[in-house]
């Protein structure tokens, strides 16, 4: 699963596995800016004139969508884990936006679900911490709120 193989989902006893995988295309903005200028000053030299605000505009998507093709990319993924029999959703990354981020590809095609975010009561290394110290664990559900 993950990077180690095509499979991008995993289910068993109502648990599901989801590798979310994003590519991003990385142009960097010289090489954009030099082919750039090189079409104005050819389209220009062509029709004797200065090209005006908005065929720039224009030309600079036609150069975007003529080198993304050649452009590098850069994979990333992001495990998620759905339990159907509590209803819940773990994302596993450290950023909130990163997962709302990823949140939001589920949220398209179940638009008619309600969603809401968990907040951990007290943070993870305290919770963790006590955990170790005790001997004992908290039922999990014990350890966030929803958000009123």
């Amino acid at each position: 699963m993950g990077s180690h193989s095509d499979a991008l989902t995993h289910t068993a006893n109502g648990q599901i596995i989801i590798c979310a995988r994003k590519e991003e295309k990385i142009l960097p903005s010289p090489v954009i800016k030099q082919a750039l200028e090189a079409k104005i000053q050819k389209l220009e030299a062509d029709q004797g004139r200065k090209l005006k605000k908005t065929e720039k505009d224009s030309l600079k998507d036609e150069v975007l969508h003529s080198l993304l093709p050649r452009a590098f990319s850069r994979f990333s993924q992001t495990m998620m884990w759905i339990d159907t029999v509590n209803g819940l959703i773990m994302v596993d990354c450290a950023s909130a936006k990163k997962a709302e981020d990823t949140l939001a590809l589920l949220r398209k095609p179940s638009a008619r679900c309600r969603w809401c975010r968990l907040t951990l009561e007290n943070p993870i290394e305290l919770t963790l911490t006590e955990w170790v110290r005790s001997g004992t664990v908290a039922q999990a559900s014990s350890c966030w709120t929803k958000p009123s």
